[in-house]
């Protein structure tokens, strides 16, 4: 690792240890390069806003998601349908132990409703997963198909429509409203209806 790299991890260490305990909108640049003992013009020298920093934290827990959820989707020694409920199962489980994401999330909600604005940097890191995990769980789908693992009466297209509406339903309720410990388990035995449902 680069010393502008460390530099740069160590910031995003400070600062998400900052954005955890006081929240993003009490956080300053200030409590950040005193936290991480360096001057606030390094901390612009690395990132030009409190929110580009936020968003490439973002990006970071991310990544992080990708690298759980990669290995369920291509999971040969499961079905379709299963891989489908492990995978919702799984995603769920890590935004809910991921504070960054889960706060972007809810600052994401707050801005689409009006209520608050934030940075487009932040909602273009959630549109972008959103996009991949679109592609991931289509692909999914049409792969079950045509495996004979998931019915052949099921629209792809439509199926994965309604899977992010009720996923996003569920998020405002899931880490807008903290409720995902209350919601899990009654979730988790509806996840074996939906994987049963696929199965051709």
């Amino acid at each position: 690792m680069s010393k502008v790299d460390k530099t740069r991890e160590e910031i995003k260490d400070a600062a998400s240890a900052l954005f955890q305990h006081y929240g993003y909108e009490k956080t300053s640049m200030d409590d950040i390069a005193k936290a991480c003992h360096k001057a606030k013009g390094s901390i612009y020298y690395h990132f030009a806003s409190k929110e580009e920093l936020y968003s490439s934290i973002v990006d970071d827990e991310i990544e992080k998601l990708k690298n759980v959820l990669l290995p369920i989707l291509t999971n040969k020694n499961e079905t379709a349908p299963l891989r489908f409920a492990n995978y919702i199962y799984a995603k769920m489980a890590f935004v809910n132990n991921s504070y960054t994401y889960r706060q972007a999330l809810k600052m994401d909600f707050l801005s689409q409703s009006g209520i608050t604005q934030y940075s487009k940097l932040i909602q273009e890191s959630i549109a972008n997963f959103e996009k991949w995990e679109r592609e991931q769980l289509m692909t999914l789908v049409i792969t079950g198909k045509n495996d004979g693992d998931i019915s052949d009466n099921i629209d792809a297209t439509a199926f994965i429509d309604i899977v992010f509406m009720i996923l996003k339903s569920l998020e405002v309720q899931f880490y807008v409203k903290n409720k995902y410990e209350y919601y899990s388990p009654a979730f988790n035995a509806l996840l074996v209806n939906v994987a049963q449902a696929l199965s051709s």
